[in-house]
């Protein structure tokens, strides 16, 4: 402002101002002084021009700060312009030019607080000298006090102390207005003085700021100012809370007590949170709880409760400050209010605030979690106490609760918590089949208790509450099933007014609507900020045709908006709290669209034209709620347009059908209703929509998409319904039907016949649908089906000829099993005819079922083989990158052609997708048949080997350059970071000491005690360990030349003897003298030994001392143009080109089309200059560059066709390796530097080959499984999802998994914990296994009972020194704030909620803590070592005491409320969307338990031979353990899915997901608990 010149009109007006000072009318009464008084309040009101503030306040500080007789103000006078003093802050001025306008304010307050002292007091003064003066300013008090509030907060460091030491001087003397006069009785020390007299202050002066700084800055005061006698004991406890909770500085909390320069750090201190909004508020928390904790008086803690309330009540707090940056951890609060709660809730014990109070804190000060918070906590101690106990405090904490979560969009958490509270069963049954969408059956609950309830039946006697909860869902399903008819008469004989308004403007009643929003109801209802009301008022001003309101009414409705979103938590992944308005937000573009085309109809009305309205129905097309959004919200976007579309059809009713058909949607809009209930299985909402086109013209497009919806909304109906339907096809004149629609017809014509049990009339018009369009895909998908069914019923009918032995039943079973392949062959063919059709997800769904089917042809290749090579081969190559790994372990069967064909195809197309599995496969398989050539004399010309062998030589040959970068890097990492010997045989000792405990478990649970046999296979396994790791190469004295041989004689001389000594591998004698207990206590002993030498592994390791090559690797960022990344002779471009021309479904904007044929001949432009530089190849040198592995199928989220030209190339290796121990294995992590700019961070493990084909098979259950959640309404309404994780294999021992440095385990944590507390992490296992081994009795009826006894002690023992809060304590430091506490809670909640489901449904039950992996970003749990958990026989181990990991800390990390809210929604309602997808998934799923099973008995059998003969043998013997595993599988989703409960089963079980609560209760009990193994720490 001063570096600008002056104007003319701003130094007249000063120079005026300063002769009118200096004058005569400010001290003569006169009405020119009135008037000059008025223009100076008019000036500090409305200018903003700082000098002209600057010097009017300044010569009305003189006048105020003057003696009376001396100052021209009369008292009044005085009070006016100090009132216009506090206004300065709410005046929206800059911080620049408000710092010399409060600096000045603070002066003359200042200098007023001085003389109001002296004059309290005449002998106290704060600058020496005595001021004596006769003015009241008693009357200034409310104002002065507001304006010294205001300069707590000053930007000058010297005022702001000054008021500090004013403020604090007045908290000692008590002389607040609200102090007690008996302060000193009632306070025990200074910080609860300062502390109450803050809260009891008029701090209105910083309203619009964040006061909170005030009380911090006033706490360290009082330790800063040695002048105060407490200060040392105030200083002393802070010090010593700081150093405890806080943690900002340590090293200088620990010697604030005693250090002379104390005082300067906490000034220092005091300065950095006047300028640190996060500091402050970190600083808050703990001081206030410091204050808080030495608080030993109740009465003293309930008068600070009180000044709390009395300060959270004021209405003068700002609802919104400036927010923090988005990528802080902990963002700012938005608020004061918000501030001072997130320091009240977390003291303990925490203070009882009115419930009424915080309730209205959370909704006008945006305090939602915090006041959630506060409300559990309370909640939880209250139901901790005796029921008779305050029980209606009780009821108002859970209703406040009920409320928190239903504004924050939590339905499912408010409906279980309305649910506890409800005492009769069959409402409670109602209330869980409504959470879960289940619309037409919680339809006929609700009204079959509306009868009961009016009949006055004692089967259902409900109490107020459960009266207006019942009426409440009733109203909310009738709107889900869109029975506006209902709803209109119940709105007449009640009093719901915004029901009414809603069924008015829905029913077009217009004139009851605009007496609805004239009403006393709907005046206060607006009042409120009901956005309802607003919308209908818009409405009316749309249908009265105000279209000068519309605007007015329209801008209003979106401020009130988005003032709303201002007042909700921030955006967060799976947060509904912002649902409904993004949803109002959607409806009011609709709204201003609709009012936009109601004028233009209006204009072409009068001059008889038509309006071009094909962008806005378009538009509508593509704005449309989600397809699993609940009906009623679609019911109201299409209610409104239908009016719109009938109004114009009403204003251009003069025009031609055709061209009105042109005009509007309608026949669109309804049909799209109709399909979106339908999908939804609310048939009735399908069939009342399309009931309303009757009176419609429509298009020959929309006549066949309502014919096609009628007859499917009786495809899964009765008998006769479907009898119906068939009619309903036959009667249909095709005659108008183009050939798609036409095979559609038949199509649904065949599954009518199949339905009612004609398959051979099904086959003729499956037939007739493809012969009418050969490209049709759902055709040969459905055909595809049918011959599947075909084939397992002649399957079915041939097992009951397979106990006979006639020679005619032989021929029977012969013709049978000749028929079933011809049947497969069919179906084969048309799947795979489908996926050339349309390489859509739905059509790859079924090829795991074409895989599964080539080992119906025996022991060689016959009808089945042939058909898939026919097929197959000309499929696009990158839908089998999902399955890749079932297509490599094809080369092992029968079909190794048509798989290695396959396999040259994906190579030759995307070489990286396959390259790490192939080469991990032919590395083993060519250890197999090295391992075996001395029995095999002569291997086969089509073996797995040669096979690999030929892509791998194939590959080297067309891509050299990137074959030999790969081959670099992977012989660095297999070289250099192998794990050392010592790690190895650690983890040779480890797998041995959990097999021993997973034996004795068994066996305990088995009632078999034979130890001998367990001894003597403990001893042959450790004979092989000394054979395995101490080889003694041939001529000790031999100079060696390799290095590896070097450390493995270091490592044999070191250990070996050692070894054989402990456990007698050379003497038999001895070695039968050993017990189990000695064999393990010596194993103990090793793995200890061993721990320590691997421990001496330095943690960072430099990527130049691991491997120079990778250290030194460098590449450069590709171009990025499509197909630049494509192998030479690929034609991605002219390919394009052909799908463009080709493309049926073009944009409707000419302009978008001729940019995208633009942008192709561009690329190939540029493929084309690169090509004649030489740059790679027609397409660039893209190819070449290595991609960051784990991009493609299964690996990534999506198996739709990749796009290499986008990939992340590897631009260059990380310079640090990260080494770490998990799961008692030192791991490396490396990070591979991308073109994208990201460091992607990959695991480098030592793992069996078993361990790796697992992991890759999880990844594809993830992606398989993920596809289910996506397509149902049911899991995509609660945000499911499972996301698989890179598995990359190197070798056969070795591989590679995507996991940042995010991630961490449950043991993790509690090591960190261990290690704070300076203790042994063994030491709970050791105690619990010690407490057994005192305790253990023999397993008889009685001594059972005792034994499980002594378990049960022996964990509460242990708990007792384990918390059940470290999980909690960790995210809690992690996430300080309770609204991002909860963000990660909830989604901490669902992704534990999937991963139990998978490992109850397929028996993984070995989820020790170190395999409990979570992201402590974004909540992503992992599923490493996901195996199938096997019994001796090949049969999935379902004897588990515990169906999957939910302990202690985990449980008490999600709470009571997620629990049964979330957790056991999520489980019940993911289980219910896979069995709705159980026939598509249920061949994916048996060929991933075959390969799994093969795998497993190939990894425990001792004949490893993996021939092409034993493989397939194998299989065939193997295959009904397969089939009765995927059946358990199958009928585990069944067990936890959504079930309907008969009337009887209702007052047995009152929720549909009783069975899941169940398995909540077995997981969390303790006598199971303490049946598992001691390695999985259940007491975590």
């Amino acid at each position: 402002m001063t570096d600008q010149p002056l104007g003319d009109e701003e130094d007249c007006v000063v120079r005026s101002l300063h002769l009118i000072f200096k004058s005569f009318v400010p001290y003569r009464f006169s009405s020119l002084r009135r008037k000059f008084i008025n223009l100076l309040g008019d000036i500090l009101d409305c200018s903003t021009n700082v000098r002209i503030l600057l010097l009017v306040s300044a010569q009305l500080g003189q006048w105020i700060c003057e003696d009376c007789k001396q100052t021209p103000l009369t008292k009044n006078e005085v009070l006016f312009f100090l009132k216009k003093f506090t206004n300065f802050e709410s005046r929206g001025l800059s911080e620049i030019d408000m710092q010399p306008l409060s600096y000045l304010v603070s002066l003359v307050v200042l200098k007023c607080e001085r003389r109001r002292a002296c004059f309290s007091s005449p002998a106290l003064s704060y600058d020496g000298s005595s001021h004596e003066t006769s003015s009241d300013f008693g009357s200034y008090s409310p104002v002065l006090n507001r304006l010294s509030s205001s300069s707590l907060m000053s930007s000058n460091t010297s005022i702001r102390n000054i008021f500090c030491k004013v403020m604090i001087s007045r908290a000692y003397e008590g002389t607040g207005e609200d102090i007690s006069p008996h302060h000193d009785e009632i306070f025990s020390g200074p910080l609860e003085s300062i502390l109450s007299y803050v809260l009891h202050a008029d701090l209105e002066g910083l309203g619009n700021r964040m006061w909170t700084f005030v009380i911090v800055d006033s706490l360290l005061a009082i330790c800063e100012d040695p002048t105060y006698s407490e200060a040392a004991t105030s200083r002393y406890l802070i010090s010593s809370f700081l150093e405890k909770e806080c943690q900002i500085f340590p090293p200088y909390t620990t010697s604030l007590s005693s250090s002379p320069d104390s005082s300067v750090f906490l000034s220092a201190l005091r300065t950095m949170t006047s300028c640190d909004r996060q500091l402050s508020q970190e600083l808050l928390e703990s001081l206030v709880k410091s204050v808080w904790s030495t608080l030993t008086d109740d009465k003293v803690r309930l008068r600070i409760v009180k000044a709390m309330e009395k300060t959270l009540n004021r209405t003068y707090h700002a609802q919104f400050l400036r927010n923090s940056r988005k990528s802080e951890l902990r963002p700012r609060s938005s608020n004061g209010v918000k501030s001072f709660l997130q320091a009240v809730a977390s003291l303990n014990p925490l203070p009882m605030i009115s419930i009424d109070l915080l309730l209205t804190l959370a909704s006008n000060y945006n305090c939602w979690h915090e006041v959630r918070s506060m409300l559990e906590k309370q909640l939880l101690v209250f139901n901790c106490a005796p029921r008779e106990v305050a029980e209606s405090y009780r009821l108002g904490l859970s209703s406040a609760i009920r409320r928190c979560y239903l504004d924050l969009g939590e339905k499912d958490v408010w409906l279980t918590l309305k649910a506890k509270d409800c005492t009769s069963p069959l409402l409670k049954y109602a209330l869980s089949i409504d959470m879960y969408g289940k619309v037409q059956e919680a339809l006929q609950r609700f009204e079959l208790l509306v009868d009961q309830s009016e009949s006055n039946s004692d089967k259902f006697v409900p109490t107020d509450i459960e009266m207006a909860l019942l009426e409440d869902r009733w109203i909310a399903i009738h709107k889900e099933t869109c029975q506006l008819t209902v709803l209109s008469k119940f709105s007449e004989l009640s009093s719901f007014s915004k029901l009414s308004m809603e069924c008015s403007w829905k029913n077009r009643d217009w004139e009851k609507l605009r007496l609805l929003c004239s009403s006393p109801a709907a005046t206060s209802a607006l009042e409120l900020g009901d956005i309802d009301v607003k919308m209908n008022e818009i409405f009316l001003a749309i249908h009265d045709e105000k279209l000068h309101d519309i605007e007015n009414l329209h801008a209003q409705t979106a401020q009130l908006c988005l003032y709303k979103w201002q007042l909700l938590p921030n955006v967060s992944s799976g947060c509904n709290a912002h649902l409904m308005l993004l949803r109002y937000f959607n409806r009011l573009v609709d709204i201003r669209e609709s009012g936009q085309v109601m004028v233009e109809a209006s204009q072409h009305t009068n001059g008889k034209s038509y309006p071009d309205l094909k962008n806005l129905l378009n538009a509508w097309r593509n704005r449309l709620p989600n397809d699993f959004e609940q009906l009623s919200v679609w019911d109201d976007v299409f209610q409104w347009r239908s009016y719109m579309f009938s109004a114009i059809s009403k204003k251009f009713q003069w025009a031609e059908q055709s061209t009105l058909a042109s005009l509007h949607d309608r026949p669109w809009s309804t049909i799209k209703m109709a399909c979106t209930a339908r999908r939804q299985d609310v048939i009735g909402v399908s069939l009342l929509s399309l009931s309303k086109l009757t009176d419609c013209a429509m298009d020959v497009n929309d006549a066949f998409s309502k014919l096609n919806e009628q007859i499917l909304s009786y495809r899964y109906g009765s008998e006769d319904e479907r009898k119906g339907g068939l009619n309903l096809i036959n009667t249909t004149n095709l005659s108008y039907f183009d050939s798609i629609q036409k095979s559609e017809l038949f199509r649904l014509k065949a599954e009518f016949l199949e339905s009612l049990g004609g398959k051979t009339k099904a086959t003729q018009a499956y037939c007739h649908a493809v012969q009418l369009c050969p490209t049709y895909t759902r055709a040969w998908i459905s055909w595809g089906n049918l011959c599947w069914s075909l084939a397992d019923l002649v399957e079915t009918q041939g097992r009951r000829h397979m106990a006979s032995s006639s020679a005619e039943d032989k021929e029977k079973k012969a013709a049978n099993a000749k028929k079933v392949c011809q049947y497969l062959a069919q179906s084969m063919g048309c799947y795979l005819e489908a996926i050339r059709c349309d390489a859509s997800e739905d059509s790859r769904i079924n090829l795991p079922r074409c895989l599964i089917m080539l080992a119906k042809d025996g022991s060689c290749p016959g009808l089945l083989c042939t058909t898939f090579e026919k097929y197959a081969t000309k499929l696009p190559s990158w839908i089998w990158l999902t399955w890749i790994p079932q297509l490599l372990s094809s080369l092992c069967r029968i079909e190794a052609t048509s798989a290695k064909l396959l396999l040259q195809k994906v190579l030759s197309s995307y070489p990286q997708s396959a390259y790490f599995s192939l080469r991990s496969f032919y590395l083993e398989r060519r250890d197999s048949e090295r391992a075996k050539q001395s029995t095999v004399t002569k291997t086969t010309v089509n073996t797995s080997v040669l096979c690999a062998e030929d892509l791998m030589s194939n590959l080297r040959k067309c891509q050299p350059t990137l074959w030999s970068m790969l081959e670099s890097i992977l012989e660095e990492l297999i070289i250099r970071f192998r794990p050392s010997y010592e790690e190895e045989l650690l983890a040779t000792i480890s797998a041995l000491l959990q097999r021993a405990d997973s034996q004795i478990d068994h066996q305990r649970r088995a009632n078999n005690s034979d130890e001998d046999a367990v001894r003597a296979s403990f001893m042959k396994t450790l004979s092989r360990v000394s054979e395995k790791f101490f080889r003694v190469p041939n001529g000790h004295a031999t100079p060696l030349k390799d290095q590896k041989a070097k450390k493995t004689l270091e490592f044999t001389m070191q250990y070996k003897d050692s070894f054989e000594r402990d456990f007698f591998i050379q003497d038999d004698v001895k070695k039968k003298q050993l017990s189990l207990d000695d064999i393990f206590s010596k194993l103990n002993n090793w793995k200890d030994m061993l721990e320590k030498r691997v421990s001496s592994t330095p943690p960072i390791i430099p990527m130049t001392s691991m491997s120079q090559y990778l250290s030194a690797f460098s590449n450069n960022n590709p171009d990025l143009w499509t197909g630049s990344c494509d192998p030479p002779g690929s034609n991605s471009v002219e390919s394009k080109k052909d799908s463009l021309e080709n493309d049926k479904d073009s944009s409707p904007s000419s302009s978008a089309k001729a940019a995208t044929k633009a942008a192709i001949v561009a690329s190939a432009a540029v493929a084309a200059a690169s090509a004649l530089e030489g740059g790679g190849g027609s397409q660039g040198f893209g190819w070449t560059s290595v991609e960051i592995p784990g991009q493609y199928a299964p690996n990534s989220c999506s198996d739709a066709k990749p796009n290499p030209e986008l990939h992340s190339k590897l631009i260059k290796f990380d310079t640090k390796v990260e080494v770490f121990q998990r799961n008692e294995h030192l791991v490396r992590r490396i990070g591979m530097v991308g073109s994208d700019g990201k460091v992607r961070q990959f695991l480098l493990q030592f793992a069996i080959p078993y361990w790796t084909k697992a992991d890759e098979r999880t990844t594809q259950l993830h992606l398989l499984l993920g596809k289910c959640l996506r397509k149902e309404p049911i899991s995509c309404r609660r945000h499911l999802w499972i996301r698989s994780n890179a598995v990359i294999p190197i070798a056969q021992r070795l591989r590679m998994i995507a996991e940042d440095k995010s991630y961490t385990t449950l043991q993790d944590i509690f090591n960190l914990d261990c290690q704070l507390n300076g203790r042994d992490p063994l030491n709970s296992i050791s105690a619990f296994n010690e407490s057994l081994k005192t305790a253990v009795v023999p397993e008889e009826s009685e001594m059972s009972l005792l034994n499980m006894t002594n378990k049960i002690d022996a964990f509460n023992k242990v708990c007792e020194s384990v918390s059940s809060r470290l999980l909690s304590n960790y995210v809690q430091n992690r996430y300080a704030t309770a609204e991002l506490y909860f963000h990660f809670q909830r989604a901490f909640t669902l992704q534990t909620a999937m991963n139990c489901l998978l490992q109850y449904a397929f028996m993984v039950n070995e989820r020790t803590p170190s395999k409990f992996i979570m992201n402590i970003r974004n909540a992503h749990v992992l599923s490493p070592d996901f195996r199938f958990s096997y019994t001796n026989q090949g049969f999935m181990d379902d004897i588990k005491p515990v169906p999957f990991r939910l302990t202690r800390n985990i449980q008490d990390f999600i709470g009571p409320f997620l629990l049964d809210g979330v957790f056991t929604t999520t489980i019940a309602s993911a289980s219910t969307a896979i069995c709705k997808n159980e026939r598509e998934i249920e061949q994916a799923l048996q060929l991933i338990c075959r390969d799994d099973i093969v795998s497993w008995y190939l990894s425990k059998s001792s004949q490893r031979e993996g021939t092409q003969r034993s493989i397939q043998e194998l299989e065939y013997q193997l295959a009904d353990r397969v089939k009765k595993n995927v059946a358990l599988i199958q009928s585990r989703f069944q067990h936890c899915s959504v079930k309907s409960l008969k009337d009887d089963e209702t007052m047995k079980h009152d929720s549909c997901d009783y069975r899941v609560k169940e398995l909540v209760s077995m997981a969390t009990s303790t006598r199971n608990l303490v049946s598992m193994p001691s390695n999985y720490a259940a007491w975590l």
